[in-house]
């Protein structure tokens, strides 16, 4: 629903109002990218609509959540630049909270807001790329038209990466085909102050031995390919620069785990593969995610539960099946 305020009514105190459009959420597992991911498609179907997103947006969390690693993410899509901020700020007499694009429920002013154009958002749990509650057979669909849209307006328009579409891999038959192959690599890290130690499960126990193996992997009949190798420790990394790094990879490698949502800013043709284990086999939420932009989606099923021992001869025939069918000269792309 929206709310909506004429700039020149009475009840629009200065120090009291926010220009422009805000969109309020109520955020839930805040700190996990995938439910982060399910508020910002929110953001996008609800701002295209609106005829918004091309506007500065200021962004309010109902929550009282504390401060997490994906905050960051929330300061790019404002679209608001440093000069607004601040004059954002003074009016609302608080000198920190507008600094990042957003306001947390608790630095309004005391007396009172009007918002000049307030739409309040539905909950990351009906959000269009949200699987829970969906039919199977919705869960999928095919090639989605509006998550491509998506991902261009993130990636391109508000992160301005700079990304060209032929450049994908090297496509001279004269010459050996570089593939980009991206595998992320669980590190313990702290999403948020009240995440404890910030341990991580689902790590690989024989990552030195894994990444050798990709590393050195190649077309040795034909040499028709290559591959150049990406280990991902996405934890250490801006939010900007993880978004950068995992849209340019060919295939994409990587646990079960909220990172893999980064797949949907990935170009269609691509490849996920997904190593799960345990009871995590059972969960689709990166196939679909992967189906719905357009990529291709393979699984390896593996044992193990806090540490997770992957078969490279598996991992890497997978990997070479992949190349041969649809990274040559000869394969469609």
């Amino acid at each position: 629903s929206s709310i909506s305020s004429s700039s020149s009514s009475s009840s629009l105190s200065t120090s009291r109002s926010i220009g422009g459009t805000t969109m309020i959420f109520t955020r839930y597992e805040y700190a996990n990218l995938f439910h982060q991911m399910t508020d910002w498609y929110n953001m996008y179907v609800v701002g295209q609509r609106e005829k918004v997103l091309g506007a500065k947006i200021t962004f309010l969390f109902l929550d009282g959540h504390a401060k997490g690693a994906l905050d960051t993410a929330w300061t790019h899509w404002s679209r608001i630049n440093d000069d607004e901020k601040k004059e954002e700020g003074k009016k609302m007499n608080h000198r920190h909270h507008h600094q990042e694009g957003f306001i947390r429920v608790k630095h309004l002013n005391s007396q009172g807001t009007c918002f000049h154009h307030a739409l309040l958002m539905p909950m990351g749990y009906r959000s269009p790329v949200d699987i829970h509650g969906m039919t199977g057979s919705a869960k999928r669909c095919r090639n989605d038209g509006q998550v491509n849209d998506f991902r261009m307006m993130i990636t391109k328009k508000w992160l301005s990466i700079p990304y060209n579409d032929d450049d994908d891999h090297n496509n001279d038959v004269s010459s050996s085909i570089k593939i980009k192959v991206g595998m992320i690599f669980r590190r313990d890290y702290l999403a948020h102050p009240r995440a404890g130690a910030g341990r991580t499960t689902r790590k690989i126990s024989n990552e030195m031995q894994v990444v050798n193996v990709l590393s050195r992997l190649k077309d040795d009949s034909n040499n028709k390919w290559s591959i150049e190798f990406r280990s991902m420790s996405l934890e250490s990394m801006p939010f900007k620069k993880q978004v950068e790094v995992v849209s340019r990879q060919n295939i994409l490698i990587g646990v079960h785990g909220a990172a893999l949502s980064h797949v949907l800013w990935m170009k269609p043709g691509s490849d996920l593969i997904e190593i799960t284990s345990g009871g995590y086999s059972g969960r689709f939420h990166f196939e679909f995610f992967a189906t719905w932009a357009g990529l291709r989606y393979r699984k390896v099923q593996v044992q193990g539960g806090n540490l997770i021992n992957v078969n490279t001869d598996v991992l890497a025939g997978i990997v070479r099946d992949i190349a041969n069918a649809h990274y040559t000269s000869s394969s469609p792309s």
